[in-house]
């Protein structure tokens, strides 16, 4: 959970410190990571992304979500 949501956090953080112009996709993408960790396949996806960084696995899912 900390390689997916953590750097997300991060991120969001800054987000809100500086303008927050973008801090709504941030929450869409923690969203996201959440209910992927808490469904049934979650355990599966995290074990499958373990052999990417964090970064990569953050693209991935911002691809995936369409930002």
């Amino acid at each position: 959970m900390n390689i997916v949501i953590s750097p997300v956090l991060e991120k969001l953080k800054m987000e809100i410190a500086s303008n927050g112009k973008y801090a709504h996709k941030y929450v869409d993408l923690l969203l996201y990571h959440l209910k992927k960790l808490t469904s049934s396949t979650g355990k599966e996806l995290s074990d499958m992304n373990l052999r990417l960084t964090p970064r990569e696995i953050e693209i991935c899912n911002m691809i995936k979500i369409g930002y």
